[in-house]
């Protein structure tokens, strides 16, 4: 009996978190798609894990500080029934004191770790509620608990909900 598959969408695929989370998954046999705003680190991922672990990996480049690419992730959470699991890893921080950023560069931290981050969650569980099936998992950061001088910006800016 073969066990049925699963798919599990990542953003903030392409390094740190995200990347270990694609590796793990194709270890256990998940199918994947990788989204992040690096084209190139996105499909030497997917081909590496798909190499290594007979997987299927797809990729999306998608800038998530940009409307269109957040439109790209919600449109593909709506319209793939094979989404299972999605991790919702984009984030951003700016290791500097408060005043080295601007009022800009700290509302745009501020928007992708948290705006942004609620704005998919509400489309994964949209897509998930009428299939009656679907795990969502939000990353924050220790920084939420724990801050550095150097990460003013980022620390309110990640405990996201």
């Amino acid at each position: 009996m073969t066990q049925p598959s699963h798919t599990a969408f990542i953003t903030g695929a392409s390094s740190g978190i995200g990347a270990i989370y694609a590796e793990r998954l194709a270890a256990r046999g998940y199918n994947l798609i990788l989204a992040a705003r690096r084209e190139d680190r996105l499909q030497a991922l997917a081909d590496q894990l798909q190499a290594r672990y007979a997987i299927q990996a797809s990729i999306l480049k998608a800038d998530l500080s940009e409307e269109h690419g957040i439109a790209a992730v919600e449109q593909r959470l709506q319209q793939d029934p094979a989404i299972d699991l999605f991790i919702n890893n984009a984030g951003t921080a700016k290791l500097a004191g408060f005043l080295a950023s601007t009022p800009r560069e700290h509302q745009a931290i501020h928007t992708l770790n948290t705006t942004e981050l609620l704005r998919l969650s509400y489309a994964a569980l949209a897509a998930f509620t009428p299939r009656r099936r679907g795990t969502l998992i939000n990353i924050a950061s220790i920084l939420a608990l724990h801050t550095l001088r150097a990460a003013q910006s980022t620390a309110p800016a990640k405990p996201g909900c």
